[in-house]
């Protein structure tokens, strides 16, 4: 069997190493330590984040069409979608050399689902993608309606840019409008399943498949440590949807309560530097400790 995927990552400042990321590396670690009979081609941005971890995984890196140094998200996301045309255009070629029998998006965000998308409707094979999340923590945001008008008005409440927001819904409503088109999802979490449902995806193409936590990795470091250092931990993508000024906003009365209260924030983002200087005008530095992104091992520590 052969497995074809374009996988397409933000720079490690955006995001580090997130879940989608590591849920797909080992993916493609299990597949390489002993499944001889798949053959996996991947293409990827450079920097790949798994050319020199696998051996006998096709890694293929594309360059990024354009370089934009800017704090705005809006071009960022114009980029990253550019990205996912060329890598579509350059495996074009790979595709009808290596004929694969199935087509993997590893994530649902646009520039991975689109170019998988347009490669079955062009190929004329399966489509399998993973749905990590949508940006709605309540499953009443979706209940009333499915507009883009509610991802529009989503967007602007958690505090993006008028075009950004206009953008990110315009995004959202696409990719939740295509995957019914899918023949097969995996949805890492029964919220996903259920706002799935809501999108129009047929019950028997949903199968839910948690993310897998190293409970024995994590033990040799909790072993190591006789007490606690911190009181409580926001791992993620610092950006506003992942709730992580909610959490500040909170951590203040947390604060206020007991002076000595200390959380410890680890992750990149775009919105890294603004919630730094948001900690330093609330008066938490002493507080609110942000260890930016870690590996797994030293996050553990």
């Amino acid at each position: 069997m052969r497995i074809f995927c374009i996988f397409f990552h933000p720079e490690k400042k955006t995001a580090w190493l997130g879940g989608a990321e590591k849920r797909f590396f080992e993916f493609l670690k299990f597949l390489d330590e002993g499944y001889s009979n798949v053959e996996v081609l991947v293409f990827e941005p450079a920097a790949s984040l798994f050319k020199n971890e696998l051996k006998n995984i096709k890694i293929f890196t594309i360059g990024r069409p354009c370089k934009i140094c800017s704090q705005s998200l809006l071009l960022n996301y114009l980029s990253w979608i550019l990205w996912g045309f060329k890598a579509l255009t350059y495996s074009i070629q790979a595709f009808f050399r290596e004929k694969p029998d199935l087509i993997l998006s590893p994530n649902n965000t646009l520039p991975n689902f689109l170019p998988a998308f347009l490669a079955k409707l062009l190929f004329r094979k399966p489509l399998c993608v993973v749905v990590h999340h949508f940006d709605f923590t309540l499953q009443k945001e979706m209940s009333e309606s499915f507009s883009p008008t509610k991802f529009f008005r989503r967007y602007r409440k958690i505090g993006y840019s008028f075009p950004a927001s206009l953008f990110k819904a315009f995004a959202s409503f696409l990719v939740a409008s295509l995957l019914k088109e899918a023949d097969k999802i995996i949805s890492v979490s029964n919220f996903s399943a259920k706002i799935l449902r809501m999108c129009g995806v047929k019950k028997e193409k949903i199968l839910v498949s948690g993310n897998g936590i190293n409970f024995s990795e994590i033990t040799k470091f909790c072993r190591s440590f006789n007490r606690k250092f911190f009181d409580g931990i926001f791992v993620g993508r610092i950006s506003p949807e992942k709730g992580v000024y909610d959490l500040i906003a909170a951590w203040r009365i947390v604060a206020s309560k007991r002076r000595e209260a200390c959380l410890a924030v680890v992750g990149e983002g775009p919105e890294l530097e603004n919630l730094k200087v948001k900690i330093q005008d609330l008066g938490l530095e002493g507080n609110v400790k942000i260890f930016g992104g870690l590996p797994d091992r030293e996050m553990y520590k």
